[in-house]
């Protein structure tokens, strides 16, 4: 009886001690990756960004997870447009367009794992400061993470979306 209230008393202690942790740690996560590409594909990298209904060609979203499945507003590349996808290994979310500077950045909001908006990023186009003749395709993404157990993941969730915007970039950066 002795070694079963001790054993409750640790796990107690223990339990209260992640939580109170928990409270205390970072939450918010803040992604930011970049590639190079010619200048001459400006456009064509532009109308991929704009449209959530190509990125499927460009997010490897697909290669991670076979059972991703996506689904897009009727009107797309405009603010209020929408993508939204569902996967085992991908989760689920919702994506919504709130800017399009034509030629230029797409800013969005999300909601990851949420019904609510929980995330916002943009993705831009640059020139080059060392080449003229290169763009520089930014993705940033920032977030907050859930309370309690949020900033204990937030490592590898910065971690994960830095790998993937990345593997992303370079495939988009090398569209025909």
């Amino acid at each position: 009886m002795k070694f079963v209230r001790k054993l409750l008393l640790v796990v107690g202690v223990l339990s209260s001690v992640f939580v109170v942790v928990g409270f205390f740690l970072p939450r918010n996560w803040n992604v930011s990756v970049s590639v190079e590409a010619p200048a001459s594909q400006k456009e064509k990298v532009f109308e991929a960004i704009a449209f959530f209904k190509k990125w499927d060609d460009w997010a490897i979203w697909k290669e991670v997870d076979d059972t991703y499945v996506s689904e897009f507003s009727e009107v797309d590349g405009v603010p209020g447009s929408w993508m939204k996808w569902q996967g085992q290994k991908t989760g689920q979310g919702k994506l919504t367009m709130t800017q399009v500077e034509p030629g230029s950045f797409i800013r969005y909001d999300g909601a990851i794992e949420s019904a609510e908006n929980n995330a916002e990023g943009e993705i831009r186009i640059e020139v080059s400061q060392n080449d003229p003749n290169k763009i520089v395709i930014i993705w940033e993404d920032r977030g907050e993470l859930p309370a309690i157990i949020g900033g204990y993941f937030k490592g590898m969730v910065e971690k994960s979306l830095s790998e993937h915007f990345q593997k992303s970039l370079e495939k988009l950066s090398q569209t025909p």
